[in-house]
């Protein structure tokens, strides 16, 4: 993974960095700038900004941002993301798979789900 050197960036280069990364994330989930400005209740001629490279998101953003997308903030300064997210068609594709097992199979991965998706939402509100 390529991640930003530790030599000084100014701060359109770096705002250009961040609007790319903001744009990929919310291309590889076919979202809209206006279903995510929506999301984040902010103007899209703002998001527009950001992923052009025009400003920096303020930080409150960048954590809206994160939470939207799945993603820590720190995603938002890697070039090449570590922890790529998890595509729609990949989303969809796993559903399909639990939808192809017997109804007692799924029930099983359906309750694993609920309890690793309570404890997971458990550790974000402990940070």
């Amino acid at each position: 993974m390529r991640r930003l050197s530790s030599r000084a960036y100014g701060s359109s280069e770096l705002a250009g960095v961040v609007g790319a990364r903001i744009r990929a994330f919310r291309r590889e989930r076919h979202w809209t700038r206006e279903h995510l400005s929506t999301l984040l209740e902010i103007k899209v001629s703002w998001l527009e900004g950001y992923e052009e490279g025009r400003s920096l998101p303020p930080t409150y953003t960048l954590y809206q941002l994160a939470g939207a997308f799945g993603v820590s903030v720190a995603a938002f300064l890697d070039e090449t993301p570590r922890d790529r997210p998890l595509s729609l068609d990949e989303a969809l594709t796993l559903l399909r798979r639990i939808e192809s097992l017997d109804p007692a199979d799924r029930r099983e991965v359906s309750a694993f789900l609920a309890t690793l998706l309570r404890v997971l939402e458990g550790l974000r509100e402990r940070r």
